[in-house]
């Protein structure tokens, strides 16, 4: 499931995209013996997500830059990994001459960043696991 809000920031808006929620997949219950590589695999992917998609003209169309915290537990304490990304309201045009701002409201489509991210999510898992 992917979330996202914009919120207000100091400087301009910020936005904040829950990535990942694995919880309801049933992966999390076997996420023990193989967390490093699990945890890598969530980084990764959400990071390709966003750059693919900001990049793509007829989404945004910019260089964007963010930083992601890793979320193992729920509030009510359940295993419960996602990620958090940060990300400014827009990025740097393809030629970093100017600054691309996102539309007000959104950062990005929910539903591509969705289709996108579970595509390589489910190919980098298939990949890593294969011979699990």
């Amino acid at each position: 499931m992917i979330i996202g809000t914009m919120t207000p920031a100091r400087r301009g808006w910020t936005f904040s995209l829950n990535v990942c929620s694995l919880s309801q997949s049933g992966l999390s219950a076997g996420l023990h013996a193989f967390s490093a590589a699990f945890y890598d695999l969530l980084f990764r992917t959400s990071s390709e997500t966003l750059l693919e998609v900001a990049r793509n003209p007829l989404r945004l169309g910019a260089e964007i830059g963010f930083f992601s915290v890793l979320h193992t537990w729920s509030q009510k304490l359940a295993i419960h990994p996602h990620v958090h990304c940060v990300v400014p309201a827009g990025g740097l045009s393809l030629d970093h001459t100017r600054w691309v701002r996102s539309q007000k409201n959104y950062f990005l489509p929910k539903e591509v960043l969705q289709e996108v991210f579970r595509g390589k999510f489910h190919e980098a898992l298939k990949q890593a696991f294969h011979d699990v």
